[in-house]
């Protein structure tokens, strides 16, 4: 059984076996809001963050304006934002044009291309995934 499943069925046990009991403090109320959404919730971000790290980069663009992509070098992440077109939830940064790397460092400039494809896979994926739902 997956974890996340498990705690939401543990969050039903509490408030089946409280309720059983005769539970009728804010306790119980709380205790079930903690497992039932702060749990699952924190377990998710700190999975992304994982995966993220165990990767290397992570692209996010949550701002309508600005793209970002992240590089986890020397035991910290490493910062390149880049100007970006929002429509609706498809997000689209234009690499090509020699602006857009004008002020990006020079470990970056180097590998431009890889960049430049991680970016776009990135919003690929995001985009074919907000479709999804």
């Amino acid at each position: 059984m997956k974890p996340l499943r498990l705690v939401l069925l543990l969050a039903l046990w509490l408030l089946v076996y409280g309720w059983a009991v005769g539970w009728t403090s804010g306790f119980l109320v709380l205790g079930a809001f903690l497992v039932a959404i702060v749990v699952p919730v924190a377990w998710t971000l700190r999975r992304a963050e994982t995966r993220a790290r165990q990767r290397g980069w992570r692209v996010s663009a949550s701002h309508p304006d600005v793209c970002y992509y992240h590089e986890y070098r020397g035991g910290a992440w490493c910062v390149l934002e880049f100007e970006a077109l929002c429509d609706g939830d498809t997000y689209s940064v234009d690499l090509e044009r020699p602006r857009a790397w004008d002020d990006k460092p020079a470990w970056a400039c180097e590998r431009r291309a890889e960049i430049a494809q991680r970016v776009a896979s990135a919003l690929r994926d995001q985009s074919s995934g907000s479709e999804r739902t």
